[in-house]
């Protein structure tokens, strides 16, 4: 007839039960920590580049209107918020060799993770508003003050409306920590206006601001 389990035997299987489910909770819970700190991390880090976007957008809009609104990475509107992005791009003491760097980096990375949107004026803004001078569509910018305040009813603008430049910089973050991209963009998806689908095919995180200021030259299209 075979003994039955001894109360060692019972107390050594419910010790090494134990141990199971302390080894159990430790490999679930160190990722999960480190995860979380890597994220509050993170978001410190993109706050820290959200006010730095701030500032580039607001720095291509006034570059926007004394340039005609113009788009596309040459114009003044787009060199302008690239450079006003060189503190991201930043990494030793601010001397001049290490500003040039910087800024050379940012230019360089807007080609493709740079986008500059423009709100206003619409194309209903030059439809209700615009005159077309050689062959050019555009909104005339002078005497403002004393010009007709109607609204016109394509673009529910007056002309003084339609001499306000309105963009969208938007400008794709590379996370700093190691963290999934996939789980970056949904915990940091506050930080961003729209889905930024380019950003995310890159692994990196849109993050996006607006600006407004009065035009001070001819909006063209």
């Amino acid at each position: 007839m075979n003994a039955g389990p001894t109360f060692a035997s019972v107390r050594a299987r419910a010790r090494q039960r134990g141990a199971t489910m302390v080894e159990f909770a430790v490999v679930l819970f160190i990722p999960a920590f480190l995860m979380l700190i890597f994220a509050i991390a993170e978001m410190a880090l993109m706050y820290q580049a959200k006010t730095v976007v701030d500032i580039a957008a607001l720095a291509a809009a006034r570059a926007g209107a004394i340039d005609h609104a113009r788009e596309g990475v040459t114009s003044s509107m787009h060199i302008a918020g690239a450079s006003a992005l060189a503190p991201l791009y930043m990494r030793d003491t601010a001397s001049n060799g290490e500003v040039v760097r910087a800024v050379g980096s940012a230019l360089a990375d807007s080609v493709l993770f740079l986008s500059i949107d423009v709100l206003n004026p619409t194309r209903a803004s030059f439809n209700d508003h615009g005159i077309t001078v050689g062959g050019r569509r555009l909104i005339p910018n002078d005497n403002l003050m004393y010009r007709g305040t109607a609204i016109k009813g394509a673009s529910m603008q007056n002309i003084q409306d339609a001499n306000l430049l309105k963009i969208r910089l938007t400008y794709c973050y590379k996370p700093e920590m190691p963290l999934n991209a996939e789980f970056l963009a949904m915990a940091l998806s506050p930080f961003s206006l729209i889905s930024g689908g380019r950003c995310k095919v890159a692994g990196r995180i849109p993050i996006s601001s607006e600006a407004i200021v009065r035009m001070q030259s001819e909006a063209w299209r």
